[in-house]
Order: C-alpha cells, then sequence, then structure tokens
C-alpha cells in the first residue's frame, strides 16, 4: 500500500487573504508575501493520531466505559473531501469534547 501524499495547494485554488469587498481582511490579511518554508515528512504523509492501534468499537464513545456516558448524547455524520470534493478512503477525523466537569481526559489537560 502507497502512503497517501500531501503537497501544497496549486497556486490559484485558494481564496486570497486580501478581498477588499470583506471589510475585515483588510485588516487580518498578510501585508507580506508568505515566506515558504519546505515540507517536512509528517506534513506530506499526514498526522499520526493516538497511541495505539483503532479499535473495532473506538467510534462510538458512548461505550468506552463502564456506564452510561454522561452529557447530552449527539450523532454526528458527514463526509471527508478533498479540494475537488472527491471522497477521502479511510480519513480519520478526531473528536475532542469536554466531560461533564469541563476537562478533556488527557494526559496534558491538568488544570
Amino acid at each position: 500500500m502507497k502512503a497517501a501524499s500531501y503537497g501544497r495547494a496549486p497556486a490559484g485554488t485558494q481564496p486570497s487573504y486580501l478581498y477588499p469587498q470583506y471589510v475585515s481582511t483588510c485588516r487580518r490579511s498578510p501585508k507580506q508575501p508568505p515566506i515558504l518554508l519546505p515540507h517536512t515528512l509528517s506534513e506530506l504523509t499526514g498526522p499520526v493520531f493516538g497511541h495505539s492501534d483503532i479499535g473495532p468499537n473506538d467510534n462510538d464513545l458512548t461505550h468506552q466505559h463502564s456506564g452510561e456516558a454522561l452529557g447530552e448524547r449527539i450523532i454526528v455524520s458527514g463526509r471527508v473531501l478533498d479540494e475537488e470534493g472527491h471522497a477521502i478512503p479511510g480519513a480519520l477525523v478526531e473528536v475532542w469534547q469536554t466531560n461533564a466537569a469541563g476537562r478533556y481526559r488527557h494526559r496534558v489537560d491538568q488544570h
């Protein structure tokens, strides 16, 4: 299997940062041309999520732990498309939501 490669978008395919008819872009758009930095391997191949393989039940956040999940249950659905509208097979969408106390279950969230 060949790994996907993600290069820069071709020139002219992205909207301009400055669009005078949309007044707020006049203040927040860059005043200098961008500095092109070389892509590293992780930028060309995409991110790596998590610390272990994705399990068969990892897509159901309501049943990962013993007991019912706290809070209101929501259903999220959609498709992941590239810039030309083509489906991206096997794409992983990482969803972060705080628990009922406003905390993330993550080793870095220590406040």
